[in-house]
């Protein structure tokens, strides 16, 4: 009997959690949908400066939705950057295109564009803007590397991924390198 019981709690208790999270990445979903709507109304008037803000933002905005859209504005907004040599645009950028690359499964393009922002990242990497780019760059590149089987060289990434997050002493983000 309470065998039962515990098993019909365990199946409610899945159901509830799964409801859970579903409702959660559908208003996540949504939220995105509704930032993706607002740019896309303000991109066509947009030129110069501002139009490299739209696109990088539309580009990080459409991560993980629609990784071919990603990379889309996010190597537009790369470029711009590269243009108006904001640097920072362009790390953030260019993670972005490399990890949407890495998400179609390209990954030797995305290892050729994020090994191009890792050095802007790196020596900038005490100002706030650049830190969680730093990382991600980092992992984007191990991932790409491990997809590769290009071991040795995915395991050096890890490494210093690891190396970073352990001296910021964030057991979380630590965790995330540990995985």
């Amino acid at each position: 009997m309470y065998y039962n019981f515990l098993k019909a709690l365990k199946l409610a208790g899945s159901i509830i959690c799964g409801w859970i999270l579903f409702v959660s990445s559908y208003a996540q979903t949504k939220e995105e949908q509704r930032v993706i709507d607002s740019l896309q109304s303000i991109i066509g008037p947009a030129k110069g400066k501002e139009l490299m803000s739209i696109t990088v933002q539309l580009g990080r905005s459409y991560l993980y939705l629609d990784n071919l859209k990603s990379y889309q504005h996010s190597s537009e907004g790369y470029e711009l950057a590269a243009n108006y040599g904001d640097s920072s645009k362009m790390v953030r950028a260019g993670t972005v295109a490399g990890i949407a690359l890495g998400e179609l499964e390209r990954a030797k393009e995305s290892i050729a564009i994020l090994e191009q922002v890792l050095p802007i990242a790196k020596r900038s990497y005490h100002r706030p803007e650049y830190k969680d780019e730093y990382k991600k760059i980092l992992n984007g590149l191990a991932v790409a590397h491990s997809y590769l089987a290009e071991y040795d060289k995915a395991l050096e990434y890890h490494f210093e991924s690891l190396v970073v997050r352990e001296s910021e002493g964030d057991q979380a983000a630590t965790s995330i390198a540990l995985n």
